[in-house]
């Protein structure tokens, strides 16, 4: 009950996407720019992205994408962190890199735009190297019953941290 109870604060206190790498040495992957239009992301919402990253190392074969979205709102002047659980492919998920790319619909466009290649033909393997995208269309999925009333179907997510690895 106090999961839910703090479910519905968080999503009450919740505001435009604002973003930032945290990634720091350990990460294969830092995002220089995202822009995510509108700035207030819904379930079912038509979604325009782009990004910018860079690569650091070659990712050859079956690697882990521990990708980390945190909610950061402020109550009474203090910085509140609660981290977006792992919801139908999309929030903080750990997963084999392929599956993100064949499963989940932003990753697929981003592949499919700065790699040059399809999603269902992806292994694993990316080269070292700067990529980005501009204007990537996707739809964000729809959730209905009690997922969408724990999460809240107003906002999936308004301010977030990213790590990958």
């Amino acid at each position: 009950m106090f999961r839910v109870i703090l479910c519905f604060i968080c999503i009450s206190f919740a505001y435009a996407v604002k973003w930032k790498d945290c990634g720091g040495n350990r990460s294969l992957v830092h995002f220089h720019t995202l822009s995510i239009n509108p700035e207030k992301v819904r379930f079912g919402d038509k979604v325009t992205a782009s990004t910018g990253l860079t690569v650091d190392r070659n990712i050859i074969g079956e690697t882990l994408s521990n990708l980390q979205i945190w909610r950061i709102f402020r109550i009474f002047g203090y910085d509140v962190t609660l981290k977006i659980g792992c919801y139908y492919g999309y929030g903080s998920c750990l997963r084999k890199l392929s599956e993100v790319v064949h499963d989940n619909k932003v990753m697929c466009g981003w592949y499919e735009t700065a790699m040059n290649g399809t999603c269902k033909n992806f292994t694993g393997n990316i080269m070292a190297g700067n990529f980005s995208t501009e204007n990537v269309q996707t739809t964000f999925p729809d959730v209905k019953g009690i997922t969408a009333i724990l999460l809240g179907v107003r906002t999936l997510s308004r301010q977030m941290g990213m790590v990958t690895e």
